[in-house]
């Protein structure tokens, strides 16, 4: 019995947030050159105290990331932006009935150049599952995934979650 009380009692106080880390904001090539900053500003870093600077630029770069938070407790999203990897940073949208699960194919398409300014670019195909509001257009993406099958298991699970239906872009 008392087990059970406490249980009730923390449940009252931790709410059911689901956490979904999407993505780097900068992209892999980006990504990749913060750590390199990083690198060269900590070797550097014994010579010259400014080069803390470029620790401090490589740590944004390469730790910088975006992602949802989703409340199925209180029934609202959050698009957020985490920077240098610790601070969380994006406002609460309350979902109402009018939202709409979505599973759209996605290929992105990321570009670097060399010295030689020859064009290397590096296509991302995948599945996107978003919420939208038809109404409005407004569009939050919740997640991407590898595959059509993980992203219709999420969608399925997050709609009798938060009790709104669901389709597929065309």
């Amino acid at each position: 019995m008392l087990n059970t009380g406490w249980a009730i009692l923390l449940s009252k106080f931790i709410n059911q947030i689901l956490y979904y880390k999407i993505e780097k904001l900068f992209g892999p090539s980006f990504s990749f050159t913060g750590y390199v900053f990083i690198a060269v500003g900590i070797i550097t870093l014994k010579y010259s105290l400014s080069s803390i600077a470029l620790v401090i630029a490589g740590i944004f770069i390469s730790f910088t990331t975006i992602g949802t938070l989703i409340d199925t407790d209180k029934r609202r999203i959050k698009s957020y932006t985490m920077l240098f990897g610790l601070i969380r940073t994006g406002r609460w949208i309350e979902i109402d009935n009018t939202f709409v699960f979505k599973i759209c194919k996605s290929r992105r398409r990321y570009t670097t150049y060399s010295r030689a300014n020859l064009r290397n670019n590096m296509y991302i195909s995948d599945i996107k599952l978003e919420l939208s509001q038809p109404e409005t257009g407004k569009k939050l993406l919740v997640n991407r995934y590898d595959n059509y099958e993980d992203a219709s298991r999420e969608m399925n699970e997050l709609s009798d979650k938060l009790d709104l239906k669901h389709e597929t872009c065309h």
